[in-house]
């Protein structure tokens, strides 16, 4: 799978990123950013992003949810070969209950794997050759008491209070749980506490590679999975703009 990092809708203009079997991009959003907020990047979001992005209460987080969602579309735009707006992500049926509410493909790509993460000021967008998932949280605050026994299993908690569980630490690995549950698609509809992830570095679990992300950000946690026990190249990234044509760019 190639990807050209421009998202204009005159054309990509192409840029030395060749992601492959071999690789994983993880791409950053600033949520600040208004530039990513114009109204002709707004109107690129479908029905969908639209209909959420007015239901929240609070414009702050309606704002953050708008950016985030332009900066994915500018992704995989830009790997499509084709304008933000020609983008057509649809959702898979829930394994719970059949809805379509399951996990976000695209529909005429299946060979693109792709994943959202917001937080804070900062979303995340991992796009992978197949199944990825990607989390993050800020450090900034301590985790709410019980989620240490919400979400590990026995052994992890005996871990993380032999280790006095630290705010960073409970953190990591509730990403660690979440990129891994995005990828295999099953979400939260997989009881946590069912997944060992182990607290750090990288392991596979149920045929999917997970790993800690330092995404040169302070005051974030992050890690990523994907299919496959081979481990992956990741090449970080950003989404920019510059003279109102949003783009991204990949580091090394």
């Amino acid at each position: 799978m190639t990807c050209s990092g421009s998202a204009s809708e005159a054309g990509p203009r192409p840029v030395p990123i060749a992601l492959v079997a071999a690789e994983v991009a993880i791409v950053a959003v600033d949520l600040a950013n208004e530039q990513l907020r114009t109204p002709e990047l707004l109107a690129t979001l479908d029905d969908v992003e639209q209909s959420v992005a007015a239901r929240f209460v609070r414009p702050g987080d309606r704002c953050r949810y708008e950016a985030a969602h332009v900066g994915l579309r500018v992704v995989l735009a830009a790997c499509e070969r084709t304008g933000m707006a020609a983008v057509t992500i649809v959702r898979t049926a829930c394994r719970r209950c059949g809805a379509p509410h399951g996990k976000p493909v695209l529909l005429d790509r299946p060979d693109v794997g792709f994943s959202l993460a917001r937080a804070g000021t900062l979303a995340l967008v991992a796009v992978a050759a197949g199944p990825v998932g990607v989390d993050l949280e800020p450090v900034d605050g301590r985790p709410p008491p019980n989620l240490v026994r919400s979400i590990c299993t026995p052994g992890e908690v005996g871990a993380l209070e032999a280790a006095g569980a630290p705010s960073a630490n409970v953190l990591r690995m509730w990403t660690r749980k979440e990129a891994l549950l995005k990828a295999t698609g099953e979400g939260l509809t997989r009881d946590p506490r069912t997944v060992e992830v182990g607290r750090g570095g990288a392991t596979t679990v149920d045929g999917f590679r997970v790993t800690d992300v330092d995404v040169g950000v302070a005051g974030y946690v992050a890690a990523a999975s994907w299919a496959g026990s081979a481990p992956r190249r990741l090449r970080l990234g950003a989404v920019v703009v510059d003279g109102g044509q949003p783009s991204w760019v990949i580091d090394g």
